[in-house]
Order: structure tokens, then C-alpha cells, then sequence
């Protein structure tokens, strides 16, 4: 994998991260839907493990 995309997952799981860590960030998306926040989480951190892989 090139550098650059090791890069990009690695900010991807950042972000990913903020969706559960920061409050604000996390109930913006729950607020449409109850556990929207913690599955995007989880669909972006499969994304980035599937790819590192």
C-alpha cells in the first residue's frame, strides 16, 4: 500500500474517532438518528482495517 493511502486511513480513523468522542460531533448525528454516530464509526474503521489489511 502506498504511503499515501496509509496516511489517508490513519486520518480516516481520527475522524472516525471523533464521531464517539466529541460529544458535540456525536449527538449532531445521533440526533437523526439514535446510533447513527457509533455506526459510522464503525463502517469508516472496517473501511480502514479492510484496507490495511
Amino acid at each position: 500500500m502506498a504511503r499515501t493511502e496509509q496516511r489517508q486511513h490513519r486520518t480516516d480513523g481520527a475522524l472516525a474517532r471523533s464521531y464517539l468522542a466529541n460529544e458535540r460531533v456525536g449527538r449532531n448525528y445521533d440526533d437523526m438518528a439514535p446510533g447513527l454516530s457509533r455506526y459510522i464509526h464503525d463502517a469508516i474503521m472496517a473501511n480502514a482495517d479492510r484496507a490495511s489489511s
